[in-house]
């Protein structure tokens, strides 16, 4: 593990022991039951209550709701730990633990928009997003580890890899194994890598756009819409004409996709959970 995620993994512990004393059946977890039903269903999302969270510890709610980016993981990663201790299957299956997460539900507040509320003031933050679905693309696998053999060396390397919508994992983007954003064609001397797709990890990705819904758009203007990105378990659900509310994180987009020379970025919400409110 490097410096950098050693630092982090750190500084986030005393959120992750925060979180696993309200999962924890030992220490009185208010989520303790549906830990349980997680586990027995072989589920891989854990919805959790905002309003439920607010009541046992108003702060973390709170630091929840304006660093998600730091906090998901976290959360993550409690859930991950107690799941290794309820079925030991975990220990020797690091993919299927990578792909338990901690959902977010409930009351959002001013942070429960629509496409056209979304401003700069909530980037980085968790919101509720409330729209018509006017376009899903085809589900596409993404690459996460990649595993390739050097038949100049008859070594094998592996990497995992981040993008720029990427939330951190502590069993993929914080282990012995370096990540990165870009695919290797070669290793350090140079020499070919051929690639093993039986043994890389792959993960579902989609990309769906959300549109604010017509009774809430002003008269005489367009409606607005914004893009979400699906990963995992939450891809194919939603469909074009389906009004949906996504919880996720407002994210600004650097790199190509800003506007060349303006230092005007694009914008999108990276989901957490989905939920339809009508067909």
């Amino acid at each position: 593990m490097d410096i950098a995620a050693a630092t982090r993994e750190a500084q986030l512990q005393p959120i992750v022991q925060q979180f696993t004393s309200l999962l924890n059946r030992g220490s009185g977890g208010v989520f303790a039951n549906q830990v349980d039903e997680l586990i027995a269903n072989e589920d891989k999302r854990l919805v959790i209550s905002l309003d439920t969270l607010r009541e046992e510890d108003p702060e973390l709610a709170s630091q929840l709701l304006i660093h998600p980016i730091e906090y998901l993981p976290a959360f993550d990663k409690a859930l991950q730990d107690l799941a290794v201790e309820l079925n030991p299957v975990f220990r020797k299956d690091a993919r299927a633990l990578s792909e338990l997460h901690v959902a977010v539900d409930g009351s959002f507040g001013h942070r429960r928009v629509g496409p056209r509320e979304l401003s700069s003031t909530l980037v980085g933050q968790l919101i509720c997003l409330q729209g018509i679905v006017t376009r899903c693309t085809s589900v596409r696998p993404k690459l996460i580890r990649s595993v390739q053999f050097c038949p100049n060396t008859k070594k094998f390397h592996e990497q995992y890899y981040k993008d720029a919508v990427s939330v951190a994992n502590f069993v993929t983007l914080s282990s012995l194994m370096p990540a990165g954003g870009s695919y290797k064609m070669k290793d350090a001397d140079e020499n070919p890598l051929e690639m093993e797709f039986g043994m890389s990890w792959f993960s579902d990705s989609q990309r769906i756009t959300v549109q604010e819904m017509p009774e809430s758009a002003p008269p005489g203007q367009l409606p607005r819409s914004v893009d979400v990105i699906l990963d995992g378990d939450l891809v194919d659900n939603a469909k074009p004409g389906d009004r949906i509310s996504v919880v996720g994180i407002f994210r600004a987009v650097g790199g190509a996709n800003m506007v060349s020379g303006s230092g005007v970025f694009r914008t999108l919400v990276v989901a957490n959970f989905v939920k339809q409110t009508s067909k």
